[in-house]
């Protein structure tokens, strides 16, 4: 499939230096988020940029103890020092003193409503209009 020249963001090909930038910057233990305003790219391109550099260092075959030294996860630090594992990823932290903002739900709101009833007279306006006109053929 051919992609269109004229495509927005169609330049943004990663060069080695930006490359090299943002394994360092990982190295450093930056986040995703805080390389891609450093770049002015999205979480994430950064993220898929940093997925597929890995699996390339995979297929070559370094083991993936090398290829974490090579370019680290973004994952912070476990405290018992044990890998991550597909389902040891720590989900993010909820705090309860937030309260939830409850909006009454769209169907109940007062414009969702007018908006309905303006439909419905427009509808029966039309309707009678549309009766007047077969009417008048007879």
């Amino acid at each position: 499939m051919k992609t269109k020249l004229s495509a927005p963001f169609n330049n943004m090909h990663w060069s080695k230096a930006d490359h090299d930038l943002m394994v360092a910057l990982l190295k450093d233990g930056k986040t995703y988020i805080q390389i891609a305003k450093c770049f002015g790219r999205s979480v994430k391109a950064i993220e898929q940029h940093a997925y597929q550099t890995r699996t390339k260092l995979k297929q070559s075959g370094l083991s993936q103890k090398q290829v974490n030294e090579l370019v680290p996860t973004n994952f912070p630090p476990r405290k018992d020092n044990k890998p991550y594992s597909k389902t040891s990823i720590p989900a993010p932290e909820v705090t309860k003193d937030e309260p939830l903002i409850y909006s009454g739900g769209a169907l109940f709101d007062r414009r969702v409503g007018d908006l309905l009833i303006a439909c419905s007279a427009c509808a029966v306006g039309i309707w009678m209009l549309v009766g007047i006109f077969i009417a008048s053929l007879f």
